[in-house]
């Protein structure tokens, strides 16, 4: 059947290239050897003949009219078009019926048959269907000229679309040659908003839904259509939804530049069949025709017009109405809801979404609803209204979750990052993440302990947790670095509490002290002084906060234990002693030995054996053994060992207050202060 119809098609060519042939082209073809046979003996009109010196124009004529057949005007454009003149497209003719059967195929040709009259009577007359018949056939040869003369069949089709003829005109262009409508709809003719409308109208009422769907250039045709700046003409059809318009309607014609004259009412229409390009230029008529004014376009504001089918005209093609959105300088003033709702079109395309997101600059309230990728923006670029909110849902949703749910597993690399962006936006905004325990939340716990996990530097946590406190809910099993136990011990956020003051001493015996030491009124009666370790004993015995008789009691244990002499902590015993001297405090007695025997060392400095033996005097060491320390003090006092009846000592604080023991104790006489100098008597009775 296939190979059949392309052979029936070859011959209906062959058959149309002979009917079109000129008379000269015949003449020098093989028509040339029917001349020789019937012009026998005329060989020199044979030879002119057939080398194209004579043709057809008048002579083949004579005869050929009769009276009363034509009229003259008739005849007149019958020999014009013969001798390829080219006429007026409106001329007249009087029998267009018996016009176009006496013109032959190359009378037609070259845009010389596009006059209105002859296309209309070929237009009603030809059977459309049977491209053999020779009245198709003439009536193909003029539109198809009119790819090379598109002013000319434009100016035809004017005309004949303010008749009665229009319908069939219509039929025949889109049997013979449907992508003439657009050619025609792009000609100067047809520029002026009614005439392209006019035409669309007679397209539209002419041809079915179905030919339409099926017309081999539908696309340019409804490129052109989109295109009109008027449509008002159009409207009632498309409301019909009948015919064509089914078609306008189904496809549908996206028309993108409507001009201000078009009217509220046909807007609406149109934005509700769906059939407006959401171009920047229809947003900004959109906005200008319902909100009465204009400036920057958003989906924000177009949504908020309430149009019926805006939302559905915007989902058709979410991307390009964001790329009509980011054509426009400066920022897009969008909300929480409309930010969310565009998105959440493109949420697979990332890059597009964090291009539009980065466009905006409105604060959002609420997170619910973004994809993952919006959330961790949001925070990198502060974008939300509330920190304490945001960093909720952020923790959530972003690192609760996916840590719970085994199927959304993320691998650490990726839980690093995300955990730097969360962390980031708190310190940034740490004043406002105060706020993040204004709600009692269950997961406030394990909250407080992985931000105490994080890289977020002391100062920040210090001011994240000012309005709450910490406690072994958190702390209890956490493992970080020595440096941030030191800095928990000393946090005015952690209070007091017994497991935490054991999490502290497994992990940092020196930020246990510390804690102590900070928090000494509410861990005096929980700790047994007697029992405390050498190196915190250490630690404490400098504490100014720590009451001297608390002190004193360590150090009594310590001696109890055998461990007081330690490194860690003996170096530490003058400093005690010299507070208890200052405070007049004694200390305990089994202290008394280490003390006197600290006080001899050499490595200790003047001032520290002084108030060891200051202290040591308060414990009523005897003679021979603060003899023994005298004489390791310089300053004048091993002279006070000897013959000598005075001594010259210093005259500092210190000093007096040492003599004053001695003499307390009998180990000296009066004592005189000078201006430069104490003069201290010395006693040989009594030192035993």
């Amino acid at each position: 059947m296939k190979s059949m119809d392309e052979a029936i098609g070859a011959a209906e060519r062959k058959l149309t290239e002979i009917k079109t042939i000129s008379f000269r082209e015949a003449a020098r073809g093989d028509y040339g050897a029917i001349i020789d046979q019937r012009l026998t003996g005329m060989e020199i009109v044979v030879y002119l003949m057939r080398a194209g010196y004579l043709d057809t124009d008048y002579t083949d004529y004579l005869g050929f009219f009769y009276e009363g057949s034509l009229t003259r005007d008739d005849q007149n454009l019958i020999l014009a078009l013969r001798r390829r003149a080219t006429l007026d497209v409106a001329s007249p003719v009087r029998n267009p019926e018996r016009v176009a059967s006496k013109l032959e195929h190359d009378a037609l040709g070259d845009g010389k048959g596009i006059i209105a009259d002859l296309i209309v009577q070929l237009s009603l007359s030809a059977p459309l269907t049977e491209l053999s018949d020779t009245r198709t056939q003439k009536l193909d040869v003029i539109l198809q000229s009119g790819h090379q003369n598109a002013g000319r069949l434009a100016e035809a089709v004017s005309i004949i679309l303010a008749g009665d003829a229009r319908l069939p005109l219509v039929r025949a262009m889109h049997a013979l040659a449907p992508e003439l409508f657009a050619v025609i709809l792009s000609t100067e003719r047809f520029n002026e908003a009614d005439a392209r409308q006019a035409l669309v109208c007679g397209i539209m009422d002419a041809l079915s839904q179905q030919q339409l769907e099926v017309m081999a250039h539908r696309q340019p045709l409804l490129e052109v259509i989109a295109s009109l700046t008027g449509v008002n003409h159009l409207i009632t059809g498309m409301a019909s939804n009948i015919d064509g318009w089914a078609w306008l309607r189904r496809e549908p014609v996206r028309f993108n530049s409507l001009s201000a004259e078009v009217g509220a009412s046909t807007l609406e229409q149109l934005i509700g069949w769906r059939c407006l390009q959401l171009s920047l230029p229809m947003m900004a008529l959109i906005l200008e025709t319902f909100a009465d004014e204009g400036g920057d376009v958003s989906c924000k504001r177009l949504r908020a017009l309430g149009l019926a089918g805006i939302d559905s005209l915007i989902e058709i093609a979410p991307e390009d109405f964001i790329f009509e959105l980011m054509k426009q300088q400066g920022k897009l003033q969008e909300d929480t809801e409309s930010l969310r709702y565009i998105l959440g079109l493109v949420e697979d395309d990332q890059e597009l979404q964090e291009n539009l997101f980065q466009h905006t600059e409105c604060l959002m309230d609420d997170l619910e609803g973004f994809t993952d990728n919006i959330w961790e923006k949001a925070l990198e670029l502060d974008r939300v209204t509330s920190v304490p909110n945001a960093a909720w849902s952020y923790y959530i949703g972003m690192i609760v979750r996916p840590i719970e749910t085994p199927s959304e597993s993320i691998d650490k690399e990726e839980q690093d990052r995300i955990r730097d962006i969360f962390t980031a936006f708190l310190a940034r905004n740490a004043c406002e993440a105060q706020r993040l325990w204004d709600d009692a939340r269950d997961e406030a716990d394990d909250l407080k302990a992985y931000l105490l996990a994080s890289e977020l530097d002391d100062d920040s946590l210090d001011e994240i947790f000012g309005s709450t406190t910490v406690g072994p809910e958190s702390l209890v099993g956490l493992n970080i670095s020595a440096d941030r136990w030191t800095f928990l011990a000393q946090a005015h956020f952690v209070p007091f509490d017994g497991q935490v003051l054991e999490e502290i001493g497994n992990n940092d015996p020196t930020a246990e002290a510390a804690y102590l030491i900070r928090c000494w009124a509410d861990a005096r009666d929980y700790v047994v002084l007697r029992k405390l370790d050498p190196k915190t004993v250490g630690l404490i015995s400098a504490a100014r906060s720590v009451p001297i008789g608390d002190i004193a009691e360590m150090w009594e244990g310590l001696v109890e234990r055998e461990e007081a002499s330690q490194a860690t902590v003996v170096g530490k015993l003058a400093l005690v002693c010299a507070r208890a001297n200052a405070e007049n405090f004694v200390m305990p007695r089994n202290c008394r030995s280490i003390i006197a025997s600290r006080a001899c060392e050499a490595i200790l400095s003047q001032r520290e054996r002084q108030e060891l033996l200051h202290q040591a005097l308060k414990l009523h060491v005897d003679w021979a053994i603060t003899s023994s320390i005298l004489a390791s003090l310089t300053g004048g006092y091993a002279e006070l060992l000897g013959d000598k009846r005075t001594v010259r000592l210093p005259n500092s604080e210190l000093d007096v207050r040492l003599c004053q023991a001695l003499n307390d104790r009998g180990f000296v006489g009066k004592i005189k202060p000078e201006k430069d100098y104490v003069t201290v008597y010395t006693k040989r009775v009594g030192r035993l």
